[in-house]
Parts: C-alpha cells; structure tokens; sequence
C-alpha cells in the first residue's frame, strides 16, 4: 500500500468512525428508548453476510460510541451486542492470517 493509499483509507475510516460517532450522539438525545427500539436492528444488520464490509465496519463502530454516549445504561445491551463483536473479531483474524 503505498502512503497516498494509505492516507485515503485512513480518510475513509476517519469519515466512517465519525458518522458512527454522530449517528450515536443523535440516538443519545433521542434517549434509552429509542435505543431499545432500534438496537435488534443494529445488531442485525451488522451481522448480515450481503452488506459490504465498509458499511459493516460503520455499524460495528457504533458499538465504540454508544456505550460512550449512554454510559452505564448502556450495560443491558452487552449480551445482544457481544457475539456480533466477536463473530466480526474472528473473521478479521481469518483474514489477517491469509494475507
């Protein structure tokens, strides 16, 4: 990867943590229910195999953010959110040992 590649990927992830970073400020002003409503669809979109990587590293990094933003509310939603973290752990580490 030469370093002009590598400044527009880290653009790119940049671009992608921030739009996670927004959408879960906004679910935060909208409060704990409106994350109650929404999180089954988070958590299986994220887990869907036709969605392009990129779009499923957006929704995977809500996962950073919404714990940041709802704090120890945030606590109940572990148990859906952890298999889809580690599922999307395992096949990072699949692709890293074949590369």
């Amino acid at each position: 990867m030469s370093a002009q590649d590598s400044e527009v990927f880290v653009d790119i992830v940049n671009c992608r943590s921030g739009a996670a970073q927004g959408l879960s400020e906004v679910i935060g002003a909208l409060g704990i229910e409106k994350l109650r409503k929404y999180i089954d669809e988070i958590v299986e979109t994220a887990n869907r195999p036709d969605i392009p990587p990129y779009v499923r590293d957006g929704y995977i990094m809500m996962f950073i953010y919404l714990p940041m933003v709802f704090k120890d509310d945030f606590t109940q939603f572990i148990g859906p959110i952890l298999p889809t973290i580690l599922k999307v752990r395992k096949a990072a580490c699949i692709f890293l040992k074949t590369v």
